[in-house]
């Protein structure tokens, strides 16, 4: 087994698996697919959402909880515009895994928790595939292409999008409480 795990490691992001990922237990699918979708460190080769944002996202998340108006990671207080890219860049991928999902199920026969799979392993560039997309036809293969190019490209210039300086608008709307819940 531990040699089986390093060959893994080392193959993981070149497509090549030692373990037919077809005969995994949905479990183990389910948290492949989470991984696949958290990704590398900020600055690395990997795509998804990076452990950096995930880690931001948790920590959004704990003190939206405990009613704190600042988040704090690791004893610093993150700024709120950082906190809300996190949020985008998170939504954003999770929207559009969403719908490529989707579609991918109207072209393709296959379960859902494979397509799924598929569609985050292809947004996340893992390579790693359960399923004989060849048989998907050219729609079904673009969509896997675009999300390959969404995954890799996306997060990167969205958070350039999100950063460059704008003039501030003179313009000011009046606050309105939301309903929650």
């Amino acid at each position: 087994r531990p040699l089986l795990a390093a060959e893994q490691s080392a193959m993981w992001g070149t497509g090549f698996s030692a373990i037919p990922t077809s005969e995994l237990h949905d479990a183990t699918k389910f948290y492949l697919i989470g991984m696949m979708f958290i990704g590398g460190a900020a600055g690395s080769a990997a795509a998804g959402v990076k452990i950096g944002t995930f880690f931001l996202l948790l920590a959004v998340i704990w003190a939206t909880i405990r009613g704190r108006e600042e988040v704090v990671m690791l004893g610093r207080q993150v700024p709120f515009m950082v906190a809300r890219q996190a949020m985008v860049i998170a939504l954003g991928l999770v929207a559009f895994c969403f719908a490529l999902t989707v579609f991918l199920l109207t072209v393709s026969d296959d379960g859902a928790l494979d397509v799924m799979f598929e569609t985050v392993s292809a947004t996340a560039n893992v390579g790693w595939t359960p399923l004989d997309t060849s048989s998907w036809g050219t729609a079904g293969r673009v969509a896997l292409i675009i999300g390959m190019l969404v995954g890799r490209f996306a997060p990167l210039l969205l958070v350039l999008e999100m950063t460059r300086p704008r003039a501030q608008s003179a313009l000011r709307y009046p606050t309105d409480g939301v309903r929650l819940g």
